[in-house]
């Protein structure tokens, strides 16, 4: 046993050593470079599966910030050191080369495995971030071990950890029907639930419920507050969402120059629907200056994401037509 340890504290050295780790790399006050040096201390010294994780995420931050790839990193001795801490049981660890390894595996499928054997391997530790995972994986994977119904019980699993995620994914699931029957009335119950949890993506598609009347009353003004609050969390497609009601007067008192704006917010962002829906007000001046030549950006920046409702809006506009021909 004491050989063991011994030949696991050369390794884990000699992580640290190739790595060319130094205690205050990532940061520069006092107190973190205290805290840099006690990992190590751990990892090396007591090969603590805490510390081994904690420095080789940290690491990893380190190598993704100069390029490095997810690909390049499991092949380090970095990741084989976490690959130890998680062979000693420690979720997190389980977790993120379960993940990394995912992130690798889409032309090979002894990596795939090895991938889900880890994740599940976490989630048995009550890890929700790998619930999650395997639940997408199941759900939307697309490969001969992908089983919709296996998905959604890790989601469930996640949602019961009070997961914001897995709610959004679960109501998708009932939506569309993918692992269970289809279910708005639930589609629309664990949508509520992601966006009580803090999932601002969330507030869209409970927008979109109360829009469309999709598991719940037709509510225009209920579907306005719901993108409002999805545009005031930063989010692109609430930003666009809340500038169609603005234009349209949907569930709101009309206010085009305050649909430019969130058109235009959404756009900075690289939103498709927002750079086409701005160029629509600057080609026909609502809310906006009419301008043709900003409209032409705008149109040809949209267009360029390759966005398919896009490409098709942009067939019935006389002035992309007109401008595209000369």
């Amino acid at each position: 046993m004491k050989k063991l340890i011994l030949c696991l504290k050369v390794f884990v050295v000699s992580c640290v050593s190739a790595a060319k780790l130094q205690p205050a790399a990532d940061v520069g006050s006092e107190t973190n470079k205290a805290h840099a040096a006690d990992i190590i201390a751990r990892a090396v010294e007591k090969q603590d599966p805490a510390a081994m994780f904690e420095l080789g995420f940290m690491r990893w931050k380190e190598a993704r910030a100069k390029g490095m790839s997810v690909e390049q990193f499991i092949d380090t001795s970095v990741f084989a050191m976490v690959k130890v801490s998680a062979q000693r049981g420690y979720g997190p660890s389980c977790a993120m080369v379960g993940d990394m390894l995912m992130e690798c595996s889409a032309t090979n499928d002894v990596r795939r495995k090895d991938a889900l054997y880890w994740l599940a391997r976490a989630a048995k530790r009550h890890n929700v971030f790998s619930m999650v995972r395997l639940g997408k994986f199941h759900c939307y994977g697309g490969y001969g071990e992908s089983r919709p119904e296996r998905g959604v019980a890790y989601l469930r699993q996640a949602a019961s950890l009070d997961s914001p995620e897995a709610y959004l994914l679960l109501g998708e699931c009932h939506e569309e029907g993918i692992g269970v029957s289809t279910n708005a009335v639930e589609a629309f119950n664990c949508y509520t639930k992601a966006a009580d949890l803090g999932d601002a993506f969330a507030l869209y598609k409970v927008g979109c419920c109360h829009e469309y009347g999709i598991g719940t009353e037709r509510d225009l003004a209920a579907a306005f507050r719901a993108y409002e609050q999805c545009a005031q969390a930063g989010e692109p497609v609430g930003l666009y969402e809340l500038g169609v009601a603005l234009a349209w007067g949907r569930g709101c008192d009309q206010d085009l120059g305050r649909a430019a704006q969130c058109f235009k917010e959404a756009a900075e962002m690289h939103y498709a629907l927002g750079a086409y829906a701005l160029g629509v007000c600057y080609e026909w001046g609502r809310g906006v200056e009419k301008d043709p030549d900003r409209a032409m950006e705008l149109y040809a920046t949209a267009a360029e994401t390759g966005n398919e409702w896009v490409v098709q809006k942009l067939k019935s506009s006389r002035l992309w037509l007109e401008r595209k021909e000369k």
